[in-house]
């Protein structure tokens, strides 16, 4: 478990700190993980997002 839970940390570090816009939706298009990046090109915040599907954006 210590070796997946370093990687788990490891890829939400490069996750946050990545200059790409990235999100992750579910089947339904709800937005379930956005990165800084990607809050930053919709100018919106995490709290507005998250659980919101792409097109009540």
């Amino acid at each position: 478990m210590p070796k997946i839970n370093e990687n788990l940390r490891i890829y939400e570090r490069i996750f946050s700190l990545s200059g790409e816009a990235i999100c992750l939706l579910d089947t339904n298009y709800n937005y379930q993980l956005v990165n800084p990046a990607y809050l930053k090109l919709i100018n919106q915040e995490s709290e507005q997002v998250i659980s919101c599907s792409d097109d009540h954006l």
